[in-house]
């Protein structure tokens, strides 16, 4: 059942709790809250996509003919997957001497082997890596660096398919925390950032654009607000005449609780923000074109496509705990919610 989502919040609650009560009727009452330390991340799409997970038995990567095991070392985090030409890539950050690095791997169905590093590690963390692929091939890698998870700033790399070039330094270590990094590289090649940073206020969404070999001065999404903006996540959407588009959710704190939002870049700006979510709406991420989150107020994770108006079409939900998070997967034009 699909049921459009408009911006209204009674309507949108009502939206969301017919899908909650299909969901529930139909068998997709919550389950047993699994460990906080399991994980899914999902890569591509139907029947060939890769499932990366992560639980009390490992880690893994798994296809319909099959899985492999992957070599996590202890209180290594896993944070990113991606489907390649014929295979993947993983990212994650890992304990080293005096901090945290980025560790990766790459491999198919029949195995994984290390990838290294991007060179010149300044600080003492390196975590939150975002793997960015453009034709099926890894282009870049961004990550948040600093010497304090409340110091830290965002830097990148990009990818030759051999070696990594000297990282570039997006944003220094601010006043305050830099957090949340998202990022996708648009139609015409060109690498898009976004992250949440503490303005002395508030957190507010910032971005930066990448073409050619410079990225630009990050700058605001939208202007100032006495309120969080919090956990951004972006994706490419297309072209709008020439040039590239992109759309950017997050959440915002109204004075009681957070709502999704939702602005489109047309490849010079961003539109206003527009309000999608009720009360209690966060977390949000991509899954291809589809955006999952959480609707804290009925305690589900929600599965929906953007319309044509950039209003949310709601697509799936299932009851289910905060942690662990889940992923949506897709086969065809139908969406599903895939607990770890």
């Amino acid at each position: 059942m699909r049921r459009r989502l408009v911006l209204a919040v009674t309507p949108l609650v009502g939206a969301i709790a017919s899908l909650f009560a299909i969901a529930t009727s139909a068998g997709g009452a919550s389950p047993a809250p699994s460990t906080e330390a399991s994980k899914l991340l999902v890569a591509g799409a139907g029947t060939g996509a890769w499932r990366l997970r992560v639980d009390g038995a490992g880690a893994r990567v798994e296809r319909a003919a099959g899985r492999i095991a992957l070599p996590l070392p202890p209180a290594a985090t896993m944070d990113a997957f991606q489907p390649t030409g014929g295979g993947w890539v993983a990212a994650g950050s890992t304990p080293v001497a005096g901090g945290r690095d980025l560790a990766l791997w790459r491999g198919d169905g029949a195995r994984a082997v290390a990838m290294p590093a991007p060179p010149a590690r300044r600080g003492a963390l390196r975590v939150s890596p975002v793997l960015l692929a453009h034709d099926g091939e890894l282009v870049a890698m961004a990550w948040l660096e600093g010497e304090a998870h409340d110091r830290l700033g965002v830097q990148a790399a990009t990818w030759d398919g051999h070696a990594w070039s000297t990282p570039a330094v997006v944003a220094p270590p601010g006043r305050g925390s830099q957090l949340a990094l998202t990022g996708d590289v648009l139609a015409d090649g060109s690498l898009l950032l976004a992250w949440s940073a503490f303005d002395g206020t508030a957190d507010a969404i910032r971005w930066s654009r990448r073409r050619g070999a410079r990225w630009s001065e990050p700058r605001a999404i939208a202007r100032p607000q006495p309120v969080p903006d919090i956990t951004p996540a972006l994706r490419a959407d297309g072209s709008s005449g020439s040039e590239p588009g992109a759309l950017l959710a997050w959440s915002r704190y109204d004075g009681n609780d957070y709502r999704l939002l939702l602005a489109r870049f047309d490849g010079r700006q961003w539109s206003a923000p527009r309000t999608v979510g009720g009360k209690g709406t966060l977390f949000p991420s991509w899954q291809q074109d589809a955006l999952l989150f959480r609707d804290a107020s009925h305690g589900a994770w929600v599965g929906a496509t953007v319309t044509a108006n950039d209003a949310l079409a709601l697509a799936v939900a299932k009851a289910a705990p905060p942690l662990p998070r889940p992923a949506i997967v897709r086969d065809g034009d139908r969406l599903a919610i895939e607990l770890p």
